[in-house]
C-alpha cells in the first residue's frame, strides 16, 4: 500500500532507471547458457524491489514512472507498462500500444509486463483487448492469456484466420503455448504463410501439438 509520507524524488526516479535496467539484464540472463535458475532468481527479486518502490510511492511514483518514456526501450517500456497495469489506466495501456511497429521491441516489452504482473492485475483487461476491434490489442490480449497459461476460447481460432500478420503469429504462437489440440489443423495449414514469423510459429505449435514430420519438415 502506499504510505503517507513525503516521497523522495532522487530515490523514486532510481527506482525507475534500476528497474528499467534490470529489466534489459533479465534479457541477456534468461538466454545465457551459464546462468542458473537461483542468479536469475535474485535478478528477479531485485526488479521486484525496485517495482515494489514505485508502486509504494503511489501517485508520484507513477508520474516518475512516466519519465522513462521520453527515451523509451525494451525496459521503459516495461516499467510503464507494468505500473499502468497493476493500476488499471487503460488510457495508458492504449498509449503504449500506439509505440507497437513504432519504437522497436515494444512488442517484447508489452508482453514481457503482461508476463510479469499477476493474474489479478489482468482481470477486466484481458476482456477489453481480446473484444478490441484493434488487432495490435487483440494481439496483446491473447499474449497475455497465453502467458498465463489461459485458453482464450473461440477468439484464439479467429486470430489464427486474421490478416494481421503480427495478430496470427501471435494466435499461431498461443495455440501451441495453451494445448489447443483442436488447432492442430489450422497450424498445419499456415506452415506456409507468406509472413516468416506467422509460418515459423504456425510450424513450432504444431509440433507441440503432435504435428509430427509436417511440422519438423517447415521448421
Amino acid at each position: 500500500m502506499p504510505l503517507k509520507r513525503p516521497f523522495i524524488p532522487t530515490i523514486v526516479s532510481q527506482h525507475v532507471e534500476d528497474a528499467a535496467s534490470l529489466r534489459s539484464v533479465r534479457s541477456v540472463l534468461v538466454r545465457a547458457p551459464h546462468v542458473k535458475l537461483l542468479q536469475l532468481g535474485r535478478a528477479d527479486e531485485r526488479l521486484y524491489a525496485h517495482l515494489d518502490g514505485l508502486q509504494v510511492a503511489g501517485d508520484d511514483g507513477y508520474r516518475l514512472a512516466q519519465t522513462a518514456l521520453e527515451t523509451p526501450g525494451v525496459g521503459q517500456i516495461f516499467v510503464v507498462a507494468v505500473t499502468a497495469i497493476e493500476r488499471h489506466d487503460r488510457a495508458q495501456i492504449d498509449r503504449l500500444l500506439a509505440l507497437v511497429g513504432v519504437v522497436p521491441d515494444a512488442e517484447r516489452a508489452l508482453v514481457s509486463a503482461c508476463g510479469w504482473v499477476s493474474p489479478a492485475s489482468l482481470r477486466g483487461l484481458i476482456a477489453d483487448l481480446l473484444g478490441s476491434a484493434d488487432a495490435t490489442q487483440r494481439w496483446l490480449g491473447l499474449a497475455a492469456c497465453a502467458l498465463h497459461r489461459v485458453d482464450p476460447g473461440a477468439v484464439l481460432a479467429r486470430a489464427i484466420e486474421d490478416t494481421s500478420g503480427l495478430l496470427r503469429a501471435r494466435a499461431l504462437h498461443a495455440a501451441g503455448q495453451v494445448g489447443r489440440v483442436d488447432l492442430l489443423e489450422a497450424c498445419l495449414s499456415c506452415a506456409d504463410d507468406d509472413d516468416p514469423s506467422s509460418r515459423f510459429r504456425a510450424a513450432a505449435s504444431a509440433l507441440l501439438l503432435g504435428g509430427g514430420v509436417r511440422a519438423t519438415r517447415v521448421l
